[in-house]
């Protein structure tokens, strides 16, 4: 069996920019030697988190930022954005990389302080000028809100406190009227919290601890606190609410606020001529003062289409639906011994283009074992394929890479555009050598925040 077409089969399976553009700069002719330079004039540094309701005046300057220039793991140069010199000599080499932070240290754990990070590689050749391409920065820590049901609100006393302690010593203690959310520095995949609310519920002294685990750097968890009486969960309407048979209710849910998006345009120059700053002129020119997010619209702005796959959530059998019958009882199949399948692509279109196409595979026969065996994570994305820091399966040099190599498109070949096609035709039929039903769930988000997940279930068993 070809590795490559079980790749194949596997496969298949608001946004905020804020950029800045540092101005031209002359450029030094270049002395003969084992140096290059490397040019920063149009270098640009974009911020990227998924929440409408940040704080522009947090993000719009990015000339506080940290910029440095590794060799490897050696600093060569290290400067905030606003004072980077627009040309730096360097010694030839591939090893190089920029790393961007918003400040030189996350903080353990405080209110109101998102800390972004992000990097670019690239090359500096002797005798010749480089430039950056634009860096990316994400939100890199955790962002935790707390809230309550309108219902639990009256029932608090005046001591209550809520105190969040994550296992990297950061800890913060929320009131009740406490509208700030809490940052917390993310280290590695053993990165939990405990929550513990604490004080006066209907009358009664109640402690409530509940621990949370499965972080991953750029999250925001919500945990709203509730009440639940003895018949359920206490309706918020409910006038006076006395103690007995009442106990608090913890729940929680998690946003992604490390969504791609597509870095502004040039043409929004502010008055210090870099793009997505504001001058506060009050004009309501593109650039000036606060810059507005995209705004997420119609879901239709997404849609998937295929002539011969059902794109509904329903089964579509290999056998009935898309391999060619050979006029005997049985099934034409190419030179391998595969059956060959009618045309099997799913359309992809996105009006305002994509920004992230997420792959997830549930699948009975292609399970965590059989897609590590081949290099596959069961989750990624199609624009920005890489490898979760705790994946654990045989790697290529990278999952791009390994995408790349099947003929699927990837990175730019995605990346805000308005129609992609995934083809598997060729590998429909590798699917019966494990059989069972696979899921391939393709989540889209445009570059206006619309998202819209397809769900594609496929049966392999031929009858």
């Amino acid at each position: 069996m070809k590795t490559s077409k079980i790749l194949a089969v596997m496969a298949l399976a608001g946004a905020m920019t804020l950029s800045s553009c540092k101005d031209e700069t002359y450029v030094p002719d270049l002395k003969v030697g084992p140096n290059g330079i490397l040019s920063t004039a149009k270098m640009s540094i974009s911020v990227t988190n998924a929440e409408t309701e940040m704080r522009s005046s947090r993000a719009t300057n990015v000339d506080a930022f940290v910029v440095s220039v590794l060799k490897g793991n050696t600093l060569t140069k290290k400067s905030t954005y606003g004072e980077l010199e627009s040309t730096i000599e360097l010694e030839a080499s591939k090893d190089y990389k920029v790393s961007v932070v918003s400040s030189d240290e996350c903080p353990l754990a405080e209110f109101d302080a998102p800390y972004f990070k992000g990097e670019q590689a690239f090359e500096i050749e002797a005798d010749k000028v480089t430039e950056v391409d634009p860096v990316v920065c994400k939100l890199a820590n955790v962002k935790v809100s707390i809230k309550y049901s309108d219902a639990l609100k009256k029932a608090l006393g005046d001591d209550v406190t809520v105190t969040v302690k994550a296992s990297t010593d950061g800890e913060l203690v929320y009131t009740p009227d406490e509208t700030r959310s809490g940052y917390f520095r993310y280290v590695d995949n053993s990165f939990t919290m405990v929550v513990t609310l604490n004080g006066t519920i209907a009358g009664d002294k109640e402690t409530v601890t509940q621990y949370f685990k499965d972080f991953a750097p750029g999250q925001h968890r919500i945990i709203t606190f509730g009440l639940k009486g003895p018949n359920g969960e206490i309706p918020d309407e409910t006038g006076t609410i006395s103690g007995e048979g009442v106990s608090v209710d913890v729940s929680y849910t998690t946003q992604d606020l490390t969504v791609p998006v597509k870095p502004g345009d040039d043409a929004d120059l502010g008055n210090d001529g870099r793009p997505g700053q504001d001058d506060n002129t009050g004009d309501n020119k593109p650039g000036d003062d606060d810059p507005q997010p995209p705004t997420p619209g119609d879901e239709e702005t997404i849609s998937f289409s295929s002539d011969n796959l059902k794109l509904d959530g329903s089964v579509t059998s290999c056998a009935n639906d898309l391999f060619i019958p050979d006029g005997h009882g049985g099934y034409q199949t190419d030179e391998d011994g595969f059956y060959l399948s009618k045309p099997a692509v799913v359309k992809i279109n996105a009006n305002n283009g994509i920004a992230e196409l997420l792959v997830t595979i549930e699948s009975e026969g292609l399970s965590p074992a059989v897609l590590g065996g081949v290099g596959l994570p069961n989750v990624f994305d199609l624009v920005n394929p890489v490898y979760p820091n705790d994946y654990e399966g045989s790697k290529m040099d990278s999952l791009g890479d390994a995408i790349g190599g099947l003929g699927l498109p990837w990175g730019e070949a995605v990346k805000d555009k308005t129609a992609v096609d995934f083809d598997i035709t060729g590998f429909m039929g590798l699917l019966t050598i494990y059989g069972g039903d696979s899921t391939f769930l393709l989540k889209v988000t445009d570059n206006s925040g619309n998202s819209k997940t397809l769900k594609l279930v496929i049966n392999a068993d031929v009858e």
